[in-house]
């Protein structure tokens, strides 16, 4: 920085030897404008040079994997004591590299002891790879109850083909708890290809299959939801539909304008309640076509005024 300002100085006071080679002298006004502009030069590189590196627009890279070696140590072993702490560290760690995920993937298939079991399938759940979707699916079957509860959470997070597969099937489980996760797992995965089976869910008193479906349905079946949902009201309706009027990709106004006059066909004060609740909460940005067929206006505004239908 010092030698910028020597520079500028320089530059400043080689007005009177530039002079001898033909060029204009530079006026004493003139030398005192570049001193300044050469010293808040130096004092702007200061403040910027202060500044923090995200003012820069620098890009935030990812952490790498977490070193777990020790953890993979611990999972090679045949001690279940070991084993365990193994998979704690694992756990502990959101960023767990494949190897560790692989080697816990592994202990699934060789079986293990129902504790070690469950540690394992909570451990690829917090890991979150689809690559354990499959090793994790069988265990969504299990004769034992915790193996099963903690398999068809776990697939919530590692996600993919298998996991949709397992929700499927776990739709059709005789424990409740099963059914209800699978349910909302669909939804969670965004399974739009399970709609039908949702629907048949929700016909067997699935309640988690509503919401599932208001998230992944199109306009043909979310018309189909709320004729389903709306004879049963109070929770069931904001469960199902709230998803369908507030998605973060909204549907066509006409869509949620016919569900909204469904709704009111109904005349019950259930809908009329949901109806008036979607409506305080509809954003103010939101389609106006749509808020006034939530408020009624629509349908005061269609129906024909004076003789012959005339307005």
């Amino acid at each position: 920085m010092l030698e910028v300002a020597l520079c500028a100085s320089t530059v400043a006071t080689a007005g009177g030897s530039v002079r001898t080679q033909g060029v204009a002298p530079l006026s004493r006004r003139r030398t005192h404008f570049m001193t300044i502009r050469a010293v808040t030069w130096i004092v702007a590189v200061l403040l910027v040079a202060g500044l923090p590196a995200p003012a820069f627009g620098q890009v935030k890279r990812r952490p790498p994997a977490a070193d777990l070696q020790s953890a993979e140590e611990k999972l090679k072993s045949t001690d279940a004591g070991r084993i365990l702490e193994g998979l704690a560290e694992v756990k502990a760690n959101p960023r767990a590299a494949p190897t560790a995920v692989a080697l816990v993937e592994e202990i699934l298939r060789r079986g293990a002891t129902a504790d070690v079991a469950e540690a394992a399938i909570e451990t690829l759940g917090a890991a979150g790879a689809a690559s354990s979707s499959a090793v994790i699916r069988p265990y969504a079957r299990h004769r034992l109850m915790d193996l099963r509860h903690a398999a068809i959470l776990a697939l919530a997070s590692t996600k993919g083909p298998e996991a949709a597969l397992a929700f499927r099937e776990g739709l059709r489980q005789s424990d409740a708890f099963v059914r209800e996760a699978s349910a909302e797992g669909l939804g969670r995965i965004g399974a739009s290809d399970a709609v039908g089976d949702l629907f048949l869910a929700l016909d067997r008193g699935v309640s988690k299959a509503g919401p599932a479906i208001g998230g992944l349905c199109g306009p043909a079946e979310c018309l189909k939801l709320a004729g389903q949902l709306g004879p049963q009201g109070g929770g069931a309706l904001a469960r199902g539909l709230d998803p369908v009027f507030f998605r973060a990709s909204a549907l066509p106004d006409e869509t949620l304008v016919a569900i909204a006059g469904q709704l009111r066909n109904l005349h019950t004060m259930e809908a009329s309640a949901y109806l008036a609740s979607v409506l305080s909460r509809w954003p103010k940005k939101g389609s106006q076509k749509v808020r006034n067929a939530l408020a009624g206006e629509d349908a005061a505004i269609s129906k024909p005024q004076g003789a012959g239908g005339k307005p």
